[in-house]
């Protein structure tokens, strides 16, 4: 006996297509910083200020420096990629995403060269700057695909 209509709508309306996370993954180098800022900043205010030596507080800084460093590079990379493949099919978000922390890592450093020429050894900076940028960039890549892969088990994500 085949489910009634009504109760196959709203499963299905719960479902989301793969291009729409790739699309949502995008944001999660954005995102994500900006929740652990706001979480620090609500835990800031329950728990009072912090000290400036504390690992809570180094760490919000670090999140700050890194949207501000990286986040703006980041912006104008996903800018550019979403203005040129908006109507593309899942196969090619999933292949940029692997040539995509490629990309951000040549903005980073172009950008970090930039930001950074004023002090000394600045190239070095630079290209470490954009290393990290890689590392990071892959590992958003990698925490993507494992959320594809476990959402398509639970059924949460649909082909197309």
């Amino acid at each position: 006996m085949p489910a009634p209509s009504f109760l196959y709508e709203e499963i299905y309306s719960e479902m989301m297509s793969l291009v729409r996370y790739y699309k949502l993954c995008l944001g999660l180098p954005l995102g994500l910083p900006a929740v652990a800022m706001i979480l620090s900043a609500i835990v800031n205010k329950l728990a009072g200020p912090l000290s400036s030596t504390s690992m809570m507080s180094q760490f919000v800084g670090l999140l700050m420096m890194s949207v501000v460093v990286g986040g703006i590079p980041y912006l104008l990379t996903i800018t550019a990629l979403l203005s040129y493949g908006w109507n593309r099919d899942a196969f090619w978000y999933r292949n940029i995403s692997f040539v995509l922390p490629l990309i951000y890592a040549v903005v980073l450093t172009a950008s970090s060269a930039l930001l950074f020429r004023d002090g000394t050894n600045w190239m070095i900076t630079a290209f470490g700057v954009g290393k990290l940028g890689l590392l990071l960039g892959y590992a958003y890549v990698l925490l993507c695909h494992l959320g594809v892969f476990c959402l398509r088990r639970l059924g949460v994500i649909t082909q197309a």
